[in-house]
């Protein structure tokens, strides 16, 4: 059984960190994704946290937790900016362009690392990494846990 609790308490941190957006209302959902992890998705005035099943019975360290949510969460703040039309032409980009959907995902990792989640999504990553469900998943998700561990400082 998924602490649900847990999740949303882990959550709440990682949005305090995000001045812009963290009066957004976001629920959690536990469900079978496939080969993705977490998925962020905007739902009517909220969004919804889509967490894989599998992905969730292994993830039982918080840190790495913070990093994958600190990520979806930068969706959010990025998102954010976003009106009228190229809300709609943003969303075609990234489902049909896997060079686009690259760059949100560059663009998620940065703001992450920017509003104080760097260790966080190294972990993440590294453990995307060691359980990647399918290699193509790796390529197209933004930066590599190397970049990320290029782009913070130095931590014990």
């Amino acid at each position: 059984m998924v602490n649900t609790k847990r999740l949303e308490s882990i959550l709440e941190e990682v949005k305090e960190k995000f001045p812009r957006t963290k009066n957004k209302k976001v629920r959690i959902n536990i469900q079978n994704l496939g080969n993705v992890y977490m998925i962020i998705k905007p739902a009517e005035k909220s969004y919804i946290l889509n967490i894989d099943e599998s992905t969730i019975a292994k993830l039982k360290s918080s840190i790495i937790l913070k990093g994958g949510f600190a990520h979806e969460w930068a969706h959010i703040e990025n998102d954010s900016t976003l009106r009228g039309s190229t809300i709609k032409w943003a969303n075609r980009g990234y489902r049909k362009s896997s060079i686009y959907r690259g760059y949100v995902e560059v663009n998620a990792d940065i703001t992450a690392i920017l509003n104080g989640f760097g260790k966080e999504l190294y972990y993440f990553k590294k453990f995307v990494e060691r359980n990647a469900k399918d290699k193509k998943y790796i390529r197209e998700e933004g930066l590599t846990p190397k970049q990320v561990k290029k782009l913070i400082p130095p931590y014990k």
